[in-house]
């Protein structure tokens, strides 16, 4: 073995000793990433031997005196150069071998390391980037080491434009510079976490806050300090703050100017907050409010009873709401209104009782007069002597009297028909269908819509006749609000005082052509009596011709009594009214009665205690009421009852007022009732009507009735007459009035 192969194998040795411990050092280095578990003690053994025999091979030659310097492998102490060296040859190459191998192994777990890092350094990127705020690091000098991509967002900036730069490369804004100086002067110098808040421009020049913490990340042996920054962008929050903070302020302006009274207490009863009518209701300022109770500044009694509602309140969490009443320092009686309810926190825990009382004095004397006024419109319209309705824009009833309901006592008793939210249609189609109108009866839809169109236009007012033979007129008119009055009137007076007004017409017209015509017709008698008288006289005994001119004169003087009948229906003729006792007139009639009207008829007399005095002719009377009783008579062939009855009566403004020639005053009443066949009412219409009669031909010239409603209307007084088939008529004389002289 020469020199220069000794100093090869030498330098050889040399890089083995150094590879295995460079590759031990890598494996300590990367021990706490590798997780190898159990296949880490194997790898460990392997490089401790391969390092063990990397060193002996580098000092075989003192290998030759160390070995027995320890006892060990004593028979190398006869060893030569040129024995060892061929040992040593077989050793290097196994040596390498094992080395070969080791670094295979390490080759390997070094790839899987690598591997692993990058991942989790991935990982931790992502991870970093993703953080809503910004993270940085930098060293002393204000340099980035490392960000995420959150400036990126805020700053238009990439992550790779700020590493190994500072801001003040990046930024333009001295004031935002010198506060970021500032804050990593004193994290280096005080070793300390720094806060503050900056405001920054981003690239759309929109200002944001951020709120910056600043800490100082130092080496495991201090030998070096860097600086860690966590800023968060707290533009919404500081907005949102500010949004709360006016809100509250509004809120608290709004309690201090509330007329009500405000309080919020705690669970003790202790006041947090009070507005100020309440503390000036106390006399006292709210501020010198807060701590006390009511206790402080109410009577006991009122102060209990508030303790009492707390109490109840913080117990069961309900809310309560009363009203009460008081007085004023005046004297006055105040009415006011009172809520308390539950404060809870933010675990639904009752923390504090909220109280809002208000003063409801101008409300409740409101509601009074509001009370009493719709009392007295309900009294007005209750008193009103027309049914009265109110209809809504949607043709729905709001209200009506009782006349109004009482006018449909058919249709009041279906249940729902004539009530609050009742439809017109309905109401109307109700009466229809039932036949409760004369003109729906089998033609209901026709009438509906003409009954509808009238309604909802307003087209002047609407007359029906009723089953019961009422009249009835319905108008409606429309109101400001879009609804509808209607009002409902029962026109049967009117229409009888209608029908009477057009008789007493009628008869007025037909009396004044009868008098006219019984004055000509008078005159013209007058002449042929007159000669009838002087051609009587000339005849002398001449028997035949006399008795042909007593045959005409007596034909002239019926006639000249049927003319007195006709002046009496026209009131023309010539009365001689005296004041006469009506009772003892109708006892002297009733004996000749009873001679003339045979013994099939009964008469009976009513007289109630008199004397019942009236102002009338006497003769015309007694032919009145012959007239009356022979009719009577006529109309009981089979015989009957005649009654004839005296009063005094009373007629009154109501009564008058649908009666056409009549006043108010007092009466003496003669009725002539008899229990006859009757008549139907459009023969009872036209009985007092000159030359009507319902006598068979030649047995009436019908002008008695018509005397007799002539007498009494010249006389100042009243006739009626009432009749109903198989029932009888009556007529009733009202004769005035007239104290004895």
């Amino acid at each position: 073995m020469n020199l220069q192969s000794d100093w090869v194998q030498i330098g050889l040795d040399i890089a083995i000793v150094a590879t295995v411990i460079y590759a031990a050092t890598l494996v300590y280095e990367f021990r706490n990433r590798l997780h190898l578990k159990y296949r880490a003690i194997g790898c460990a053994s392997i490089f401790a031997a391969l390092t063990i025999l990397g060193t002996c091979q580098a000092f075989d030659l003192t290998t030759l005196h160390l070995f027995p310097l320890f006892g060990v492998a004593p028979e190398l102490k006869n060893l030569t150069w040129e024995t060892w060296s061929g040992f040593h040859e077989y050793t290097s190459l196994f040596a390498v071998g094992l080395i070969a191998i080791g670094l295979l192994v390490i080759a390997r777990n070094i790839r899987m390391v690598l591997g692993a890092t990058e991942g989790q350094e991935r990982m931790f990127r992502l991870f970093l980037d993703n953080i809503p705020i910004h993270t940085s690091l930098k060293d002393h000098t204000g340099r980035f080491l490392l960000t995420n991509s959150s400036l990126e967002r805020w700053l238009g900036l990439s992550v790779k434009e700020f590493i190994g730069k500072t801001m003040h490369d990046l930024l333009d804004d001295p004031a935002f510079l010198e506060s970021l100086s500032e804050s990593e002067r004193i994290v280096l110098e005080n070793n300390k976490i720094h806060e503050t808040r900056v405001r920054v421009k981003g690239p759309d020049d929109k200002v944001r806050d951020f709120a910056v913490t600043k800490f100082p990340v130092q080496s495991p042996d201090r030998s070096f300090t860097h600086i860690g920054s966590i800023a968060v962008d707290i533009t919404e929050r500081l907005q949102a703050e500010a949004n709360a903070a006016e809100s509250e302020m509004r809120l608290l302006s709004l309690l201090e100017a509330s007329p009500a009274r405000i309080t919020l207490k705690d669970v003790e009863g202790k006041f947090i907050m009070v507005n100020r009518t309440f503390a000036d209701n106390v006399d006292a300022t709210a501020e010198a409010m807060v701590g006390k109770s009511m206790y402080d500044c109410s009577s006991k009694d009122y102060a209990d009873k508030s303790a009492a509602q707390d109490r109840d309140i913080l117990e069961t969490g309900n809310v309560l709401e009363m009203e009460y009443e008081t007085k004023s320092p005046e004297g006055l009686e105040l009415h006011r209104h009172l809520i308390k309810f539950p404060v809870r926190g933010v675990t639904d825990a009752v923390e504090g009782i909220g109280s809002i009382s208000t003063d409801i004095t101008a409300r409740k004397r409101t509601e009074a007069a509001l009370r009493e006024s719709e009392a007295r419109l309900h009294d007005a319209i209750e008193a009103m002597s027309e049914g009265f309705a109110l209809y809504d824009r949607d043709e729905r009833l709001v209200l009506c009297n009782e006349l109004y309901r009482q006018s449909f006592p058919t249709l009041a008793r279906i249940e729902g028909l004539i009530v609050p939210g009742m439809r017109f249609e309905d109401f109307v189609r109700a009466g229809a269908e039932r036949g409760l109108v004369f003109t729906a009866r089998g033609r209901v839809e026709e009438h509906m819509r003409e009954r509808l169109e009238k309604f909802r236009d307003s087209k002047g007012p609407t007359e029906f006749q009723q089953p019961r033979g009422n009249w009835i007129r319905f108008e409606e008119k429309k109101i400001a609000s879009g609804g509808t009055v209607c009002i409902r009137s029962d026109i049967t007076k009117f229409k009888l005082a209608e029908e009477q007004l057009h008789q007493a017409q009628k008869m007025e017209i037909v009396g004044q052509l009868t008098g006219g015509m019984a004055h000509d017709f008078n005159n013209l008698l007058g002449v042929i009596i007159g000669n009838l008288d002087l051609l009587a006289e000339e005849l002398g005994d001449n028997s035949d011709s006399s008795a042909l001119v007593e045959a005409a004169t007596k034909a002239a003087l019926n006639g000249a009594h049927l003319n007195r009948q006709l002046l009496a229906f026209s009131r023309k003729q010539m009365l001689l009214p005296k004041v006469i006792d009506v009772n003892e007139n109708v006892l002297n009639m009733s004996r000749m009665l009873r001679r003339t009207l045979g013994e099939t008829i009964e008469i009976r007399t009513r007289q109630s205690h008199g004397p019942w005095t009236a102002e009338v002719d006497e003769a015309q009377l007694e032919s009145a009421l012959l007239n009356l009783a022979i009719n009577a008579r006529d109309a009981m062939p089979a015989g009957g009852t005649l009654t004839i009855e005296t009063k005094k009566v009373s007629l009154n403004k109501e009564y008058v007022s649908t009666r056409s020639e009549v006043a108010p005053g007092e009466y003496v009443n003669l009725t002539v009732r008899d229990n006859g066949t009757g008549m139907p009412p459009e023969i009872l219409a036209k009985v007092f009507e000159p030359f009507f009669t319902t006598k068979d031909v030649g047995k009436g010239a019908g002008l008695g009735l018509s005397m007799v409603f002539g007498f009494v209307k010249q006389s100042g007084g009243h006739v009626e007459a009432e009749s109903a088939i198989e029932q009888g008529t009556s007529v009733e004389l009202y004769l005035p009035y007239a104290k004895a002289r």
